[in-house]
């Protein structure tokens, strides 16, 4: 017998292959506590090109079409760098008002993703959110350049679409990748 460890990419790589009728069976066993548990747990539904690389790296680019999950892998890692002690983040994005509604309260943004009672509030004039842990993130834009001069962040960044003038000369079938930046201790 194999000795493998079940993990929840198995899981959810064995419900892909059931069928209708057994997915149905296998959620009418399941309590409402774990169907929410399998709803919000990204290491369920992630695909492998939404995970970070492994290593010790200091930039990683996500760069992907229309619908590749760049925005939710974004949301994730800065959720998962919250959870292990991260508690001042900077999210960049073209305009304040991208931050706003593709970061925090886009469908895949941080209001939406996660434990209910794990997610930030979001303090729209000063462009923060504020985790049930004290963790901080604050939005900055290319509508204010100077904006990223002077605060200080332990240990992670979110770049969302190039500013400026490049994001004007992008093709209309392809998104921007972004960029996260892990700051060694």
């Amino acid at each position: 017998m194999r000795n493998e460890t079940i993990t929840p990419k198995l899981i959810a790589d064995s419900i892909a292959l059931q069928s209708i009728s057994e997915r149905r069976a296998w959620v009418h066993n399941q309590t409402p506590e774990e169907i929410r548990r399998v709803a919000n747990s990204w290491a369920f539904w992630a695909r492998d090109a939404q995970k970070p690389p492994p290593g010790d790296w200091r930039i990683w680019l996500f760069l992907g079409g229309r619908g590749a999950g760049k925005t939710r892998a974004g949301a994730e890692w800065i959720r998962a760098q919250v959870k292990a002690g991260c508690r001042r983040i900077a999210l960049v994005a073209p305009t304040f008002s991208d931050v706003r509604e593709v970061m925090v309260s886009g469908p895949s943004g941080f209001l939406n993703i996660g434990e209910e009672d794990e997610r930030p509030r979001y303090e729209a004039s000063r462009h923060r959110l504020i985790w049930p842990n004290g963790a901080e993130a604050h939005g900055f834009s290319s509508e204010d350049p100077d904006g990223l001069r002077g605060p200080q962040f332990d240990c992670a960044g979110w770049m969302s679409s190039p500013p400026g003038p490049a994001r004007r000369r992008r093709s209309t079938c392809w998104g921007w990748g972004f960029g996260w930046v892990k700051i060694p201790d």
